[in-house]
C-alpha cells in the first residue's frame, strides 16, 4: 500500500470516531506509524477542522516529530483552534519546539515580539531569527537583515553569514569572538559552540570530527549549555571523543541543569 493509500485509508477509519473518544485516536496504527506520517495524520485531522483530534496527536508525537509537532500546537493556541486562545501557551510550545531544533518554530519565536512583545522580548526574537538564519530559513535572514544592524550583536551576524553560506566571514567572525574578551566568557562560549557545528556538519570546510570536539569542549569548559550537549552526545556515541558513558552523563546533567531543552529531554 502507498503511503497516500495509507493517510487515505487512515483518515476513512477515523471518520467514524466519535471526538471524544481519545484512546481510538491513538490506536494501534497511528502510534506504529512513522514520525512524518503522524504529523501527517494530525495535519490532515487538522485541515478538516477536526481540531481536538489533530491537538491530541500532536500532543502524543514523541522522537524526530516532536519539534514539530510544538510548533503545530503553538498554532493551535495563537489561533485559538478547538481551544481559547492563548498566547503565553503558544509562544511556550513555539519556545519548546525552536530549542529542539525546528526551524518554523525559531522563525516563529521571532515573529511572536511582533504579536505579543509582552511574551517575546526584542532580545529573545533576534536570536531565534538568528538561528532560523543559520539554518537557512530565508524570510529570517531577510528580516534580521532589514534590521538596524547596529542592534544585532556579532554572533547573530556571523549566524547570517552561515545562512547566506558564507562561511569565509562567518568563521571569521567566529574566531575574532573567542579571542574576544575573557571577560565575556557566554558569547566566546557561543562562539566556540557555533564552530564546533561547523566541523561537525562541513559548513563551508571538510567535517572534522577531532576539531570539533576541540569547540566542543572549550565551549563547555565556558559554561554554554549548547556545548555541553555536544560533547556530551559524542562521549555517549564515541563519535569525536572515546566513548565514555559516565562523562557523558555529566555534561549531559550539567547542561540540563542550565535549562538546555534537548539534555533535558535525554534524561
Amino acid at each position: 500500500m502507498t503511503l497516500v493509500n495509507q493517510c487515505m485509508a487512515f483518515m476513512i477509519i477515523c471518520s467514524g470516531f466519535s471526538v471524544n473518544a481519545s484512546t481510538q485516536l491513538l490506536d494501534e496504527d497511528f502510534r506504529r506509524a512513522p514520525d512524518n506520517l503522524k504529523l501527517y495524520f494530525a495535519y490532515a485531522e487538522f485541515k478538516m477542522a477536526h481540531y481536538a483530534k489533530a491537538k491530541l496527536m500532536w500532543e502524543n508525537i514523541e522522537g524526530k516529530g516532536k519539534p514539530e509537532a510544538y510548533f503545530n500546537l503553538g498554532i493551535v493556541y495563537e489561533l485559538g483552534k478547538g481551544v481559547d486562545s492563548d498566547f503565553p501557551t503558544a509562544v511556550s510550545y513555539y519556545r519548546q519546539a525552536a530549542e529542539l531544533g525546528s526551524f518554523s518554530g525559531a522563525y516563529q519565536m521571532g515573529l511572536m515580539h511582533m504579536t505579543a512583545p509582552e511574551h517575546v522580548s526584542k532580545e529573545e526574537s533576534i536570536h531565534w531569527l538568528g538561528v532560523a538564519a543559520e539554518l537557512g530559513d530565508n524570510d529570517a535572514i531577510e528580516l534580521l537583515t532589514a534590521m538596524n544592524t547596529d542592534e544585532l550583536d556579532p554572533l547573530t551576524n556571523a549566524r547570517i553569514l552561515l545562512g547566506k553560506e558564507e562561511y569565509g566571514k562567518a568563521i571569521g567572525s567566529l574566531h575574532k569572538l573567542i579571542h574576544g574578551s575573557d571577560d565575556d566568557n557566554k558569547v566566546r562560549g557561543k562562539a566556540f559552540t557555533q564552530l564546533g557545528l561547523i566541523y561537525e556538519m562541513g559548513k563551508g570546510v571538510e567535517p572534522d570530527l577531532n576539531q570539533a570536539s576541540t569547540y566542543f569542549s572549550e565551549a563547555a569548559k565556558l559554561g554554554d549549555p549548547e556545548g555541553m550537549f555536544a560533547i556530551a552526545v559524542m562521549y555517549l556515541t564515541g563519535k569525536g571523543k572515546p566513548q565514555n558513558q559516565e562523562i557523558g552523563n555529566q555534561w549531559m546533567r550539567k547542561s540540563a541543569d542550565l535549562g538546555f531543552k534537548r539534555a533535558m529531554d535525554k534524561l
